[in-house]
Formats: C-alpha cells, structure tokens, sequence
C-alpha cells in the first residue's frame, strides 16, 4: 500500500486556495439575517463545543467498534488507507504554519462569539425597549383608553411627555445600529469559522496522508491465507487499480509453478465467500463457512490425487490455517449468539419497561385531569403573588434609581464646588504666576542694566588703567630728567667753581655780569617748573588711585545688588516649585472626584442594566412599566448629556492647564538659561578684582 511514490507534498498558498478554497468560494454565504437567526441557538446553548478544533474530550471510539475483532479493524485500516491515498501531505513548516493560524483562528472565534453574545443581549432589551415604547405610543394616541393611576407616576426628572417622539426616534436608530452590529459580528464569525474548518480539514488530511505513507508491517503480521486478508486485498485492489500499479508482497509466498492457476480461482472463490460472509449475520454464516471448509478439503483431496507432489505439503499448511480461522469464526459464532440472547434478554426488559412506563403514563393523565383545576387556581394565585411581588422589587428600584439621582446631583453639584474652587485656585495661581513672572522680568531687566554697567565700568577702569600706566611711565622719565639735571646741575656747580670760584666770588662776579646772573635766573625758573610738573605729575597720580578705589567700591555694590538679586530669584524659585506642588495636590482632588463620578456612573448603570433584566415583558405588567420605562430612557439620556459635558469641561480645564504649565516651563528654562552665562560673567569679574 505504500508504492506510491509520486504523492505531491508541497502545500503552496497557491494550491491550498485552489483546492481547500473552491468548496468554500463556491458555497454562497448566507444573508446577515440568517446567520444571526443560526448563531443564536448555538449561542445560548453553546452546541459550537462538539466541533470546537481544541477540544481533547471527544471519543476516540465508536461504542459499536469491536477493537478486538481483526477482521473489522483490517476492513477499517484497508478503506481508511485506501480514502486517504490522494490526501496531500505538507512539510513540517507548513503544517506548524496551519496548526498556528488555527489556533488564533480558534481564538478570534471564541473572542467574536463572546462578543456577540454581548451584543444579542444588548440587542434584546433594546427590542424590550422599543416594544415597550411602541405600546405606551399606541396607548397614549387611543381614543378613551384608560388610563391608570400608576401610568402617571411622574419620574424624578420631571415630565417629559413632550419628547417622546425624540426619545422612541432615537430608540429606533440605537436598536437599529445594534442589530447591524450582531449582524456584521456574525458574517465575521461565519468567515472565521469556515476559514477553520477549512484548515482542520488540510491538517487531518495532512495527518491521514502521513499515516498512510509511513504505515507499513501491519498487512504482514495477518496471516496471507486468511480470509479477511484476501478480502482486503481484493477491496483494496480494486480500489487502487484506477492509476497506481503497486508491488503484491504475497508473490514472495507463492511458487512459480501450475499452482499459480490454482490458487488464483481458490483465492477468487474465497474472496467472494468471504464477501458474503462478512455482510450475512452471524447466524446464516456458520454452515455457509462449514460448506467453505468441506470444499477446501475437498480441493485439497483433488489437489493431492493430481500430478501435484511439489506443492501438497504447502496446501496441507493452508488447509491447516483455514481450519484455524474455521475454529476462530466458530468461536467467534459463539460469542455472537450469546451476545445475541444477552441482547433479547435486554430487549426482553426493554419491553418490560416500555409496558409499565405506559401505564405510569397512562395514570399520570388521569391524574392530570383531575388536578387540572388545582394546578390553574395554584398557578392564577402563583402569577398574582409574582406580578405582587414584581411591582414591589418595581417600585423598590424606582425609588433606588431615585436616591441614585439624588446622590448623582448631590456629586454633580459637589463637582461644580469643587470646580468652581478649583478654578479660583487657578486664577489665584495664574495671578501669582503673573507677579512672579513680572518679578522675574524686572529681575532680568535689573541684571541686563547690571551688566551693562558693569561693562561700561570695566572699560572705563581699564581706560584710566591705561592712562596711569602711562603718567605712571612719564613720571619715571621725568624723575630720570630731573636726576640727569641735578647731575649737570651738580656737575656744572662743581665746574663753575672750579672755574670761577666759590659762590660768593660768582656772586661778585654775577654782580659785575648781569648775562650771568640772567642765565641763572633762568636755570632757576626752569628748575622751579620742572618741580611743580612733577608735583602736578604726582597729584595726577594719587587722583588716578583714588578714581580706582571709587571703581572698586562700585564694583562692590553692583555685587552686592547681584547677590540680592539672586536671592531674590532663588525665593522667587522655591514659591513656583510650592506652586508645582500645590497644583499636583489640585490634579490629584481632580482625579479622585473624576474617579468617584466614573464608579458612580457605573453602579448607576448597573442598577439600570440589573432592572432591566428582572423585568417582565409579559401581558400583566406590560401596561405599568410605561411610565418607568420612559423615565430610565429620560434619566439616561440627562445623564449620558450630563456627562459627556462634565468630561469637556474637564479636558478643556486641563488642556488649558497643560498648556500654561508648558509655557511658563518654557520660560523658566530660557530664564535659568539666560541666568547662567551672567553668573559665570560676574563671578569670573568677582574673581579679577
């Protein structure tokens, strides 16, 4: 059975479509409609279990399967490896790809089949919903209808009688959106699972194909002579002869003589006999396989009078395994006819049974008959208490859904409070944001003048620093004059005495020549100016000093200014980190009220939802959930809008506050940036003088 080595086992994308994928084109997809009318029983009672891809739990057997009896388990083996010869077989990662997608395949079914099983319960109140709506309109338009007291039970949100074709419009439009929600969920869910089937299909294909190539041993350990074994290879024979020529094994176990002719028409006849065999009972079968042994014999005996001697000792040994298989099928007859009268015991009591449940039956009617008044007052007594005790748990949930409101007003009107607090915080912050932001220009401005000073007065010392350096240099050269002259001054005193005596002789001499004591008068005068430009020189000097210490001083304020400055933009720092703080306190009440108001809304809809579900649509009570009906419409709605308000003006509130919390983020970094190459300025000037 494994000859045939041509099998296809590459699984293109190409081929996969055209072959698993042309049963699932061709088939028409059925209407949004009637999909969701099919999925709903398979929904509530979850019947999808039984064809679930992972589910373990399933049978492997048959209960009419006999796993003991040969002769059915290699009829099973020969058709199921005979079936599964065309099946395609894949590689390994082709079929780890399948088995993947099948398994989120399985997923998604399940997470869509959730899903929709959600949405049909929405879908069915919104039906409830606008039934009910339906029949309060009709109520209300009828000519002289009455109407009951409990119909006007007013809502704690006021009569809207006014926009109840608003509320039944936009009833119509949600139930409607609902009902094309289900029906999109199971055109998807449809998809999917005929997507998974279709790949279940390739992976048990790919399975049977694998088995049945590598499948070998199991025909060998059959004895060849028996006559389930030539049955099946007959079967499958006759099965295979369409394309495939494969190798018979039995032609080792045969001589290449006359005996050939022989065992061919024995092998036919007992082909046919064991064909026969096999679809007669039982019963009919033990003489038909005595008269099968007695002709054996009888070809036997034929076979060892005729010119056979070289093949009697192999036909002695296939009549031995023929009575061998005789003595099995008798016992194998024996079994059967006592599972036979075991099982016409078990009919037997079957009957019993059936006979005595017809008289319960049977009483059980009488019975019924007679209590049939009992059970109509019981069950008219049982509706009363029931609609009694539906109105009660009715009016217990209105006046819950009323203490709801109140509590959601009461927060409403405590989210404003705090609203309203939270807002006069902010402007009080944004107000000292303004101050604090002026200040911090004024500081800036203050710091800009600063160094513009500082710049002027450093250029302005360096200025006069240059002009003393160079008083300071003529003063030097002055002082060399003025030596060079007291020493030809000296020089030419000592000469002049040498030459022309003492001062009182030059003096009597100066008398008698006035162009003498002219030149000295002279030399006197410029003597005397040469003393007083050293002296103004020297006034110079000390004026230049005392202008630097004035610098000096200067420059001392103006650090002193700087370092009262920084002070101040470090105090100026430390209350803009307090208000970072304070305004994450006010986030944080923010969100706390935010998260009360979420978890209020919810047990409110939970109430709702609750409410829902335990009401009846039925005749009784139809007429007073009216009223209510209308008021939970109209108190969802209030809500729904209140709601969806509050959330604005929260986002917007924060938005503002984000956006003016990044700008002045902002302008604290250029601040700091701008601050810090004037703090290195000073400092570096700090450290000069």
């Amino acid at each position: 059975m494994n000859g045939n080595g041509t099998r296809q086992t590459s699984y293109s994308t190409s081929s996969r479509d055209s072959r698993y994928g042309a049963g699932l084109q061709a088939q028409i997809q059925p209407s949004a409609k009637v999909l969701l009318d099919g999925y709903r029983g398979s929904l509530v009672y979850d019947d999808y279990s039984h064809m679930s891809l992972t589910n373990k739990q399933y049978s492997r057997s048959s209960t009419l399967l006999n796993p003991n009896d040969p002769v059915s388990m290699h009829l099973l083996m020969e058709t199921a490896m005979g079936d599964s010869q065309q099946y395609e077989v894949l590689s390994f990662e082709e079929a780890d790809e399948m088995k993947k997608e099948l398994a989120m395949l399985t997923s998604r079914i399940e997470f869509t089949k959730r899903k929709l099983i959600l949405e049909s319960k929405l879908r069915d109140a919104a039906l409830s919903l606008n039934r009910l709506s339906t029949n309060k309109g009709r109520d209300v338009s009828g000519e002289g209808s009455p109407i009951s007291p409990k119909r006007h039970r007013g809502s704690f949100m006021g009569n809207r009688s006014s926009g109840g074709g608003d509320l039944l419009s936009k009833t119509g439009s949600e139930m409607a959106a609902i009902i094309r929600k289900c029906e999109e969920l199971a055109q998807e869910l449809w998809k999917l699972e005929q997507r998974a089937q279709k790949l279940h299909r390739a992976l048990l294909e790919h399975t049977a194909g694998v088995l049945q190539m590598t499948h070998k041993g199991y025909l060998s350990k059959v004895p060849p002579g028996t006559p389930e074994t030539m049955h099946g290879y007959s079967r499958g024979s006759s099965r295979l002869d369409g394309g495939v020529d494969e190798f018979d094994e039995r032609s080792w176990y045969r001589s290449h003589d006359t005996l050939d002719e022989f065992g061919a028409g024995f092998g036919s006849e007992r082909r046919q006999g064991g064909s026969r065999l096999i679809s007669q009972p039982p019963a009919e079968r033990a003489p038909q396989i005595e008269e099968s042994a007695r002709q054996t014999d009888a070809s036997v005996a034929t076979a060892k009078r005729g010119d056979l001697p070289g093949s009697i000792s192999q036909k002695e040994s296939h009549v031995a395994d023929l009575r061998t298989e005789h003595e099995k099928m008798k016992r194998a007859l024996e079994t059967t006819d006592r599972d036979a009268k075991a099982t016409e015991i078990q009919l037997a009591l079957a009957l019993e049974r059936l006979e005595a449940a017809k008289q319960d039956a049977i009483l059980r009617e009488e019975q019924k008959g007679m209590d049939n008044d009992n059970a109509l007052k019981v069950e008219k007594a049982a509706r009363k208490e029931a609609e009694e005790r539906f109105f009660a748990e009715l009016q217990s949930k209105e006046e819950e859904i009323s203490e709801l409101a109140t509590k959601l007003t009461d927060l409403r009107d405590e989210g404003e409070i705090a609203g309203f607090k939270l807002q006069g915080k902010l402007q009080e912050s944004e107000e000292r944001l303004r101050e604090l932001s002026a200040q911090l220009n004024d500081v800036v401005e203050a710091g800009a003048r600063f160094e513009a000073t500082e710049a002027e007065l450093k250029q302005t010392a360096e200025d006069k620093t240059k002009e003393a350096e160079r008083i300071h240099q003529e003063m030097k050269g002055l002082e060399g004059e003025v030596v060079r002259l007291h020493t030809e001054v000296t020089v030419a005193r000592a000469e002049l005495d040498g030459a022309y005596g003492t001062r009182a002789q030059r003096a009597a001499e100066v008398a008698a020549n006035p162009a003498i004591q002219k030149e000295l008068d002279d030399l006197s005068d410029r003597n005397n100016l040469l003393v007083e430009e050293i002296t103004a020189l020297k006034a110079q000097g000390s004026s230049a000093n005392s202008g630097n210490s004035e610098l000096i001083e200067r420059v001392e304020l103006l650090q002193r200014e700087l370092a009262e400055t920084i002070g101040e933009y470090e105090i100026m720092t430390k209350s803009t980190i307090e208000f970072e703080r304070e305004r994450e306190q006010l986030e944080a009440t923010i969100d706390s009220l935010r998260d009360r108001c979420e978890n209020l809304d919810s047990q409110l809809s939970d109430e709702k939802v609750r409410w829902l579900g335990m009401k009846s649509p039925g005749s009784g009570g139809r007429d007073s959930l009216v009223p209510s009906n209308t008021s939970i419409m109209v108190l969802k709605n209030e809500f729904k809008k209140m709601m969806r308000e509050t959330r604005a003006e929260n986002m917007k509130a924060i938005r503002a506050e984000q956006e003016e919390r990044r700008k002045l983020e902002a302008l604290v970094r250029t601040l700091k940036r701008d601050q810090l190459p004037t703090k290195s300025g000073l400092s570096h000037s700090m450290t000069i003088h």
